[in-house]
């Protein structure tokens, strides 16, 4: 799931934020943790393995 709640900040909108955290089972993302997206949820295991030499 991929959201965007308004451009307010979680500090003004928590209880959107809260039921995010118990949908996404904790793995909610913000702007400055996205970089962390693919190694911290299941995605990473759609990467493609590199060949074997």
């Amino acid at each position: 799931m991929v959201a965007c709640i308004d451009g307010r900040g979680f500090g003004v909108r928590r209880e959107d934020m809260s039921h995010m955290i118990v949908a996404t089972r904790g793995k909610v993302f913000t702007a400055n943790s996205l970089k962390d997206l693919i190694a911290d949820t299941r995605l990473s295991e759609l990467l493609p393995t590199p060949p074997d030499h």
